[in-house]
């Protein structure tokens, strides 16, 4: 029990950007990164989690504009 008092964020990027930020913290390697994004389709398809996940946030800017979606987002819950 408890369930009804979860909310299920589910944080997506989509994969050309994750390739270009992959790229730019250098190391990059094309092989190991198709390898882990081959995993993550697998264990994160949202279509899976359709009916569990109750909303979804695009992670395609920076950092900071994807902190301040969350922020926003848990604020709803806690009122000061």
């Amino acid at each position: 029990h408890g369930a009804e008092k979860c909310n299920v964020l589910f944080i997506n990027c989509a994969s050309d950007i994750r390739r270009s930020r992959a790229k730019a913290r250098g190391g990059y390697d094309e092989t190991e990164f198709n390898r882990r994004l081959e995993d993550d389709r697998d264990k994160f398809d949202i279509v899976k989690y359709y009916g569990i996940i109750d909303t979804v946030i695009e992670n395609n800017g920076t950092l900071e504009e994807l902190d301040s979606k969350v922020k926003k987002y848990v604020s709803k819950f806690y009122k000061e």
